[in-house]
């Protein structure tokens, strides 16, 4: 099923990954190694211990423009601690604006202090301007905070500014306490940065931990941040309502505001989940009213209704200076633009800029919280300090504050693959600055892609690599404030244990049974957004750990072909004797709708004009007799309903029977929805083929 990977197919050369070592308090204090407590609990044997090089190595992938790794440390229970758990005061803090799951944080970081056996847990009220007072001092225990997590804001309050560090860390001192953990923002990061520089040059033992928060997930490098996926399902809501609005009302337009200061995924996101949105404007773009103004009256004109969304930072790009309100403000210029030409209009505007942030988690957020809670408990306990727990690469890792602090705030590229995905959602037209003052709308009735063609770039130069060391890569080793200490030749034990391997996982491609087809695309340029396509040797390799949780077994991380655009087909989607075919299988499960419609809309910009639905699960695929016509308009709505509109069944027919009928009826493209049982059926299927 798969075949051996070396280390040269992994890395390019001249690639460099840096290992950035969290502060450990050993290293002004002295080495402590006290038998963990968890030993002595019902997590005991629950328990997956990390060693102590345990590192943790970004994803490699042959498309990735990068040329530098990050190594970071893993994050959980270690089985010696530098602090006695019951000589330990601990404090809490949250800073900046509220956000959903700060409550589950503050819950997780007090149950999990609890079961190592720390009794003694502030929490400070008011930000970090409280922690310089004591009365804004409150004692946390798990009978008080058992059942936070059900409520959204702050139980702390939660505020902007930063005291003085050096009185900070006097507070603290004071106070006895021996671990602080800081949830907010980047500000808030860089602030426990300054705070755990006082403590240093005060001499005082206490761990710094960080925990990052933000609706908008504009922090670098990170996966995602707490909070994000609860705002994101919140202005789905507001948008649904704006939809509803907008299609209700007579030359209606629906107009949300959302939060997004500098970056637009909130707004993004929330676009690509409610999927009725016509126009997003996010800070990234530079946009040109006048066309946005244009394209908003065409909607109206042959829709009926536009929705637009808009979010907060667009003031600047909108009208290259600050207005108070971006939303109130499009608004008026709307009605205003409409009025000029003597159109009727009515604007529904929505802005759930509160609502979005002061609800509680969501259950994604919920158990995300857990984690990192669970693991800024498990570093401070351990005496690592100056590091936020974060996930990154879908691993979870200890992350110096520093490197958060220097890599700056996420912005989305506008010539990239997210950006792609909502022009292919909106089908909005280039709406900068640049280029014609007419936005000329896209065609539906013509290939609909979006992307700016560019071939993907792989260097294919590793003649003489060996199996142990790529040509000219390097690790670089860090400590805790960012200074380089070390650099060397990369080498094979710095990603992978001895016994570990890389697999890489082939994908069966039809050129291999009826040759190869160049068919040029049929996706079609748009200025507004770029895509560097995929060819048949993008890859991605799983993050690779150095000491993974199975110590002692050998560990496969598997290497799969990147999913994405070619500029290659194999098919020729305007073949009018050909189609494709979608059917669901097994029990209902939420999503099948949208994913119904999105193969449709996909299948639909290629160029395919055939699509048909199965009803019935693979026993329908006998009738297609009972096939269902599917088009963009069928499907259009079909997201927000629940089950399958294709009505899902157990159960499978003879696949050589199934065989003949998609061979008989000339179906190209086969999609398959359903569980592990369902694409064993697949499988077989294509074998009878």
């Amino acid at each position: 099923l798969s075949d051996h990977v070396e280390l040269r197919d992994i890395i390019q050369p001249a690639d460099e990954v840096r290992r950035v070592q969290p502060l450990h308090l050993s290293s002004q204090f002295g080495a402590k190694a006290f038998p963990s407590t968890l030993y002595q609990t019902e997590l005991k044997d629950a328990c997956v211990w990390i060693d102590p090089d345990d590192w943790i190595t970004q994803v490699a992938s042959s498309s990735d423009k990068r040329r530098v790794r990050l190594q970071m440390l893993h994050s959980g229970p270690r089985r010696s601690l530098h602090f006695q758990p019951d000589e330990v005061a601990a404090a809490i803090v949250t800073c900046g604006g509220v956000c959903p799951g700060i409550n589950s944080v503050i819950r997780e970081v007090v149950m999990m202090l609890n079961t190592y056996g720390v009794r003694k847990v502030y929490g400070i009220k008011n930000g970090f301007n409280g922690v310089p007072h004591s009365h804004t001092w409150v004692t946390l225990r798990p009978e008080s905070v058992q059942d936070l997590h059900m409520h959204g804001g702050s139980l702390l309050g939660s505020d902007s500014g930063n005291p003085p560090a050096e009185d900070m860390a006097k507070a603290l001192q004071l106070k006895g306490v021996r671990q602080f953990y800081a949830i907010g923002g980047q500000g808030a990061m860089s602030g426990a940065m300054d705070i755990q520089k006082a403590l240093q040059q005060m001499n005082c033992e206490c761990s710094v931990m960080g925990i990052p928060q933000s609706i908008e997930n504009d922090i670098n490098l990170l996966d995602r941040t707490f909070g994000f996926d609860t705002a994101c399902t919140e202005a789905q809501s507001a948008i649904e309502t704006a939809y509803i609005e907008a299609t209700s009302s007579g030359n209606c337009v629906g107009l949300v505001k959302l939060m997004g200061r500098e970056s637009g995924y909130l707004a993004l996101h929330a676009c690509l989940a409610a999927r009725h949105v016509d126009i997003c404007l996010i800070p990234e773009m530079d946009i040109n009213l006048e066309k946005v103004l244009e394209h908003t009256v065409h909607l109206v004109q042959t829709h009926g209704y536009a929705v637009v969304v808009v979010a907060e930072g667009c003031s600047e790009t909108l009208l290259d200076r600050s207005v108070g309100n971006v939303g109130l403000y499009l608004q008026d210029a709307i009605l205003n633009h409409f009025q000029a030409l003597q159109l009727p209009c009515n604007v529904r505007y929505v802005d759930p800029t509160f609502m979005v942030r002061a609800v509680p988690a969501n259950a994604k957020d919920s158990i995300y919280c857990s984690v990192l809670a669970h693991g800024a408990v498990h570093g401070a306990m351990a005496g690592f300090s100056n590091v936020a727990t974060c996930r990154v690469d879908s691993r979870f890792v200890y992350m110096p504050l520093h490197v958060l602090a220097a890599v700056g705030t996420r912005r989305l590229d506008l010539q990239g693959p997210w950006m792609e995905r909502l022009l292919e959602t909106t089908m909005q037209p280039n709406l900068s600055m640049e280029g014609k003052i007419t936005a000329t709308p896209m065609d539906p009735n013509k290939a609909m892609g979006t992307r700016l063609l560019s071939k993907s770039k792989r260097n294919s130069n590793i003649a003489g690599a060996d199996v142990i060391r790529t040509p000219n890569t390097s690790l670089t080793m860090l400590n805790g404030f960012g200074e380089v200490v070390a650099k060397r030749p990369l080498r094979r034990e710095d990603l992978l244990q001895e016994h570990d391997e890389v697999r890489k996982l082939p994908c069966f491609h039809l050129s291999q049974r009826f040759g190869r087809q160049k068919i040029p695309t049929t996706l079609v340029s748009n200025e507004s957004a770029g895509k560097a396509f995929m060819d048949d040797l993008s890859f991605s390799t799983q993050a690779m750990c150095v000491e993974d949780a199975g110590v002692g077994r050998p560990t496969a991380y598997y290497q799969m072909t990147r999913a994405g655009p070619r500029e290659q087909l194999h098919f020729d989607p305007c073949d009018p004797a050909a189609c494709a075919l979608i059917v669901s299988c097994g029990g209902i499960c939420p999503g099948l709708n949208s994913v119904i419609r999105e193969v449709v809309n996909t299948l639909w910009q290629y160029g395919v004009r055939k699509i048909w639905g199965v009803i019935g699960g693979f026993k329908g695929v006998m009738e297609p007799e009972n096939w269902m016509k599917l088009t963009p308009e069928v499907v259009k709505d079909s997201h927000m309903k629940g089950g399958t509109m294709l009505i899902s069944d157990r159960g499978n027919p003879e696949h050589i029977h199934m065989a003949n009928v998609l061979k008989a009826h000339n179906v190209k493209q086969y999609f398959v929805l359903g569980g592990d049982g369902t694409h064993k059926g697949a499988m077989q299927t294509f074998d009878a083929m």
